[in-house]
Parts: C-alpha cells; sequence; structure tokens
C-alpha cells in the first residue's frame, strides 16, 4: 500500500490505545510507525540489482518481526521526546500497534508480502485491495482528523472497524472475480493451473485477471458490479515461460539462474518473455495490454557475450 495510507492506519491504531493520554502524540507516533517497516527499500546492492526484490517487504513485514520493530521505533520517540518518558509501556504499545499494521495491510495487495518470515519464504498477497485507493486513504484521513480534534478513541475504533469491512468486501469481490475466471476457462475447456484477479487502482469494481492453462498465461478484464452479475473480457494471450525457455548459457551461469530464481519468486511464477534479443521476461501480475504490450517491470539478461554478471531490472517498456 502507498505510504500515506500505511501512515494513516498506524495513527488510527495508535490512536486507538493513546488517543486519551497522550493525545499530542499518539497519531504522529503512529503514523510514523505505521509507515516504519517500508525503510527496507534502502537495502540495495549496485552489483545484485535484483537484491531489493528479496529484501522488501520481507522481514520488517513479517509478523515476528512486529514486536521488534514496534520496539525499535518507541525507543526512538523516547530518546528524542521527553514528554513520553512518563508513558513508557504506552508508547510502546502504540508504536507496535501502528507498526503491526503495515505487514497485514500490504498483504492485502497484490505485490506479495513475506508474512511468516523466517518460517516460511512464501509471498502472501491477498489481492483485495489496490496499491492506491482513493475512498480507503480518504476515510482514514477524515476519521482521524476527528479523532484527533476531539480526542476520541471511540472515533478511532470506528475508523479501524471500518477499514476492515472495506478489506472484506475486497475479499468478497476479489472471490467474485476469481469465481468468473474459473467459469469463463471452464467454458474455453481449459484447466486453470494457477489465477490471480487484482483489483485495478482504487476500484474494488473493477479487476485484471490473469490466468495459467497448459503453456500459456490468459488476460482478462472482469468487473463485479454489486447489484448485476460480474462480466469477463478476453484481453490477450502470451506463452508461459518456464525454466526450460532458458538458453543453454543462461542455464550453466549459477549467477543468472539464481537471478531467473529469485524473480519468479518474487511474481509468483507469472511471466513471459516480450523479447528474445535481448531476452527480456515480464512480470505477468502488472501486464498492461495496450497498443503496444506495456509492462511495468521485468528482468533483461545480458547477451551470451557480454561481461555483465547480473540481469538488469527494467521498468516501463
Amino acid at each position: 500500500m502507498d505510504p500515506i495510507t500505511q501512515g494513516l492506519l498506524g495513527a488510527t491504531a495508535a490512536q486507538i490505545v493513546g488517543g486519551k493520554k497522550i493525545p499530542k502524540y499518539a497519531w504522529k507516533i503512529g503514523f510514523l510507525a505505521g509507515m516504519a517497516p517500508d525503510l527496507d527499500i534502502v537495502i540495495r546492492s549496485q552489483q545484485n540489482p535484483l537484491l531489493f526484490l528479496e529484501y522488501h517487504r520481507q522481514f520488517t513485514h513479517s509478523l515476528i518481526f512486529i514486536p521488534i520493530g514496534g520496539l525499535i521505533v518507541s525507543l526512538f520517540f523516547l530518546l528524542i521526546c521527553k514528554s513520553l518518558r512518563e508513558h513508557k509501556l504506552l508508547t510502546f504499545l502504540a508504536t507496535t500497534l501502528a507498526y503491526g499494521t503495515h505487514g497485514l495491510l500490504d498483504t492485502t495487495t497484490s505485490y506479495g508480502t513475506v508474512l511468516l518470515w523466517p518460517l516460511k519464504y512464501t509471498r502472501f498477497a491477498w489481492d483485495n485491495m489496490s496499491i492506491v485507493d482513493p475512498i480507503f486513504t480518504g476515510m482514514l484521513l477524515i476519521l482521524l482528523i476527528l479523532s484527533v480534534l476531539k480526542r476520541s478513541q471511540i472515533i478511532a475504533t470506528v475508523s479501524l472497524i471500518l477499514a476492515l469491512m472495506y478489506m472484506g468486501f475486497g475479499a468478497i469481490q476479489h472471490q467474485r472475480a476469481l469465481s468468473i475466471q474459473q467459469a469463463f476457462a471452464k467454458e474455453q475447456q481449459q484447466s486453470v493451473i494457477q489465477a490471480r484477479a487484482m483489483p485495478a487502482l482504487g476500484n474494488l469494481f473493477k479487476w485484471r485477471g490473469v490466468y495459467r492453462s497448459g503453456d500459456k498465461l490468459y488476460f482478462t478484464k472482469i468487473k463485479t458490479p454489486i447489484f448485476f452479475e460480474s462480466s469477463i473480457q478476453f484481453i490477450a494471450s502470451e506463452p508461459f515461460f518456464s525454466v526450460e525457455n532458458l538458453p543453454y548459457y543462461i542455464k550453466s551461469n549459477q549467477i543468472l539462474m539464481k537471478d531467473f530464481q529469485a524473480f519468479i519468486w518474487f511474481t509468483d511464477n507469472y511471466q513471459f518473455e516480450i523479447s528474445k534479443s535481448p531476452l527480456t521476461l515480464c512480470d505477468a501480475r502488472y501486464f498492461l495490454r495496450t497498443q503496444n504490450k506495456t509492462c511495468m517491470w521485468g528482468i533483461r539478461f545480458p547477451q551470451k557475450s557480454s561481461q555483465q554478471k547480473h540481469v538488469t531490472f527494467v521498468r516501463n517498456f
């Protein structure tokens, strides 16, 4: 989710527990604690361009790290703000609750979050929220302002309940989108190996669908209106790209193979070839079919004769 929404949800959580006793600080420390897990974006390497894919939304977003992250943020605020030192436990509770909202909110989107690190390296993505949702963000903002002005923990609690209800509505809509996509594939006599449906930006009534059947990826547009039946439109298909499709010089190169494995872990194994020379793969989850193929991001392999060791991470091509 975008950092502002993360901060607002964190501020709301902190306001619930600290809105009365530390009214000047609760929402502020919650806002910053709610954004804190995304500090993992600083973990990068010029030598390995895919390192950030491995570490973004990894340990800082995991459930087991929540109390540690909350403690670090609370110590920071206790260090710079003397007024909070009288409320050490409350400060820790507020920052920990705020910190904990981050990973769970990110998991509702399609990007993927390593929620169970270090026990499991699976990227969880529930696909029931857009990464940017003005309705959700606006609701949190308005109710947070009211909660702060009135020093009301009740308003903050209502805001959190409404946020959970909105996520629940997204989950229902997501299941509707998946169901009609499954039915569509069945009509085409296709056996679905894996399928995703992701909401359009800020819209829980329009979805981008992708599913794999055989050696192809199929892309769809889905509508899930409340009072009418869902509808689906086929957009395009692309050959699914697997390890068997890699040229020998890549298969025999440990570094390039490690990069490829990292990429398909990140894409949830939804990728296709968008260019042969140089070999360029697209993350099919974020493929936009226009007059020209448009891929939000992907990887480009070096040519066989190149001295380049790693793949290149490419955007908007």
